[in-house]
């Protein structure tokens, strides 16, 4: 049996892709897979944290075949370095660009376009982000595989990365959520239209411009027929909380918004599409030709104002938002726990046979 370790840089219950991706993966595995939490050395500062899950792993990698490190940067890093000496295979799951979103704080910018004009944007870039950059040019480059969750992100990094041979896409699943998760949450909200957006409030999630929409559009006179029980129409949710909490909040929306500036492959949009709830999604995401041509979403263009309002104001149309329901009802995402299980043991089958 081949010895596998998987490497996080989170678990539940803190809320990401990677948390959930490795309690899933470690769970199905059992036998003969470890489980490495980066958070176990989260009271030591950034530097610290990143060495010392460097030693640890420098000591234990040589009775492992295969390391999956669940992210590009945090246990990546020490991962790939240990790797090289071990001489063992590192395979990174990548589900975001870690200098695209803070180089958002810089200037704002597609990611397609940020890599379309890097030798550019480069030079906008602070010494500190640039030699974070080459970090993550050298753990992308440096790692045995790859493993993207979209062919979007797949696409650009090998036009700018010179990534390793052994590359995969392996997309997120998307299954139905039990009520039972989040019935029992307590949230009262007595508006008629309640859109959701729970996330960080940082440039690339642009929630300023879904904020400043949402304070123009409450700030005028709405027709009777928008107003909700306590007389209150349109209120957009972006307050974090406990995952069931999220959950109950979402379920209780006229629609999720995702407009980000960029996003690779928002999972709050899956839960959505979970829930059959339809879906606001900026135009550049990892997922958005997807559900555009299932009809489950509304495309929009994240700087523009006017095309997000418009969106807004179109999912309080009852005829149109049936529509966008209807379509939930028929639509199918490609992708489950099930196949995301047999992706993963096709591609330890075809690395433990490879040798360095």
């Amino acid at each position: 049996m081949k010895k596998i370790l998987i490497a996080t840089p989170m678990m539940p219950p803190t809320p990401g892709g990677p948390a959930t991706h490795a309690k899933r993966l470690y769970e199905y595995f059992g036998a003969g897979v470890d489980l490495f939490n980066f958070e176990k050395y989260k009271k030591y500062p950034s530097g610290i944290r990143h060495l010392l899950t460097f030693v640890e792993f420098l000591f234990s990698f040589r009775i492992y075949d295969i390391v999956f490190a669940l992210d590009a940067f945090t246990v990546a890093l020490p991962a790939v370095l240990a790797g090289k000496i071990t001489n063992r295979k590192v395979i990174l799951r990548v589900g975001g660009d870690f200098i695209y979103e803070n180089f958002l704080y810089t200037k704002e910018v597609d990611f397609e376009s940020f890599y379309n004009n890097f030798d550019e944007n480069k030079k906008m870039m602070s010494w500190s982000l640039y030699i974070k950059y080459l970090v993550q040019k050298f753990v992308l480059e440096n790692c045995y595989g790859i493993i993207f969750n979209t062919s979007w992100q797949r696409d650009i990094y090998l036009k700018h990365y010179n990534l390793p041979k052994k590359v995969f896409v392996v997309e997120n699943p998307v299954e139905p959520i039990s009520k039972q998760i989040y019935e029992n949450e307590v949230y009262h909200n007595d508006h008629k239209y309640i859109f959701t957006s729970i996330t960080r409030d940082i440039p690339y999630k642009n929630l300023a411009r879904l904020k400043q929409i949402f304070s123009e559009l409450e700030s005028t006179t709405s027709p009777l027929q928008w107003r909700g029980a306590g007389g209150e129409g349109l209120f957009l949710e972006t307050k974090q909380g406990p995952h069931a909490l999220c959950l109950k909040k979402i379920s209780m929306s006229r629609a999720y918004i995702c407009a980000s500036i960029s996003d690779i492959s928002p999972n709050q949009v899956q839960e959505a599409l979970s829930l059959k709830i339809p879906v606001i999604i900026s135009k550049h995401t990892g997922i958005t030709k997807c559900l555009q041509e299932a009809g489950v979403a509304r495309v929009v263009d994240p700087f523009d104002l006017e095309d997000i309002r418009n969106a807004i104001l179109e999912m309080c149309d009852d005829n149109i938002h049936a529509k966008y329901k209807q379509n939930l009802e028929d639509f199918t995402w490609p992708q489950n726990w099930d196949y995301l299980f047999k992706q993963y043991e096709s591609i330890i089958a075809e690395i433990c046979t490879k040798k360095w």
